[in-house]
């Protein structure tokens, strides 16, 4: 489903950024700042000083090698559909 108000980054102090999803990837578009904008538009943080650690997201589903795999051709949908369609 496709938010029609498009699709945002809202900061904690309320700024929204709008993103632009580009063949399924989501795009903050960018240009350089000029100097008046620098002097007079608020400066928002928008990264962590923390270093990144994307290994903490890391999970597998725990097999214990006693699973019993679904033969999925063989599966009842409860519809007339079949796997062509």
């Amino acid at each position: 489903r496709v938010d029609p108000h498009g699709q945002l980054i809202i900061t904690n102090d309320g700024y929204e950024f709008p993103l632009h999803v580009r063949n399924g990837l989501s795009y903050l578009d960018l240009r350089p700042f000029t100097d008046q904008e620098f002097q007079t538009l608020p400066h928002v943080i928008m990264t962590s000083d923390v270093d990144w650690d994307p290994s903490i997201l890391d999970g597998e589903y725990p097999l214990t090698g006693q699973e019993e795999f679904l033969d999925a051709s063989m599966y009842d949908n409860g519809t007339t559909f079949d796997p062509s369609g």
